[in-house]
């Protein structure tokens, strides 16, 4: 059987990063509360409080959302190791999307409070929580970024028929972020995009120079 610090091992091959230990991640998990799941339990339901973050172990969770007639579409499956749900804890925001387990699965809990006590902490599993959240937001960014650059990449050159030059195409780094980030749900302020843009060239930089680290895709 798996121990936590296995699972912590786990998580930081699949989400590298730098400066945190799998003892001290594992201490981390120590404060949260162990869930086994199984076939289609729920969890997470769209437009509930946010109270806590998870840390999926073993299995797979499907992540889905209502539409606007009602109906529900699934928006993605997530499988361990992983982390989420931590956005809701960062910016006060309900639930997005629903989350069931698919199969047996297990989830490490961690309330609002014992992340925040963790969080503000001195101490290595502090900084492995701190690091961990750190990379795995860069992440979600730039993978975003990346995404949405490919979608609305100016052409080399514009249609023949058409009356707009390249410059018309052209669409800064910030707006990209800015559109990614309510795509994403997330509440973003001029001090967050400045502070994230900060975290994509430091990320981005560290990507090139380690090549442990996994590309972005």
């Amino acid at each position: 059987m798996a121990t936590l610090l296995d699972h912590a091992q786990r998580l930081l091959d699949a989400h590298p990063s730098r400066g945190v230990s799998p003892q001290s991640l594992a201490a981390v998990f120590q404060s949260a509360s162990i869930q086994r799941l199984q076939g289609d339990d729920p969890f997470c339901e769209e437009g509930e409080a946010g109270d806590a973050m998870y840390f999926l172990m073993k299995g797979a969770v499907r992540v889905q959302r209502r539409d606007p007639r009602g109906k529900l579409r699934e928006l993605a499956v997530i499988e361990a190791p992983a982390l989420f749900g931590h956005m809701a804890l960062i910016d006060n925001s309900p639930r997005s999307a629903s989350c069931h387990a698919i199969g047996e699965s297990i989830i490490a809990t961690l309330d609002r409070a014992t992340y925040s006590k963790v969080l503000s902490e001195p101490t290595s599993r502090g900084t492995a929580l701190r690091r961990i959240l750190l990379a795995s937001l860069t992440r979600q960014l730039v993978g975003a970024n990346h995404r949405i650059r490919g979608l609305i990449q100016p052409p080399a050159a514009p249609p023949e028929d058409s009356t707009e030059s390249v410059e018309d195409f052209d669409v800064s780094n910030t707006d990209i972020m800015r559109v990614s980030g309510v795509l994403s749900g997330w509440k973003l302020d001029e001090r967050t995009l400045r502070q994230a843009e900060s975290m994509e060239v430091v990320f981005t930089d560290d990507q090139r120079r380690n090549r442990k680290n996994k590309p972005v895709t």
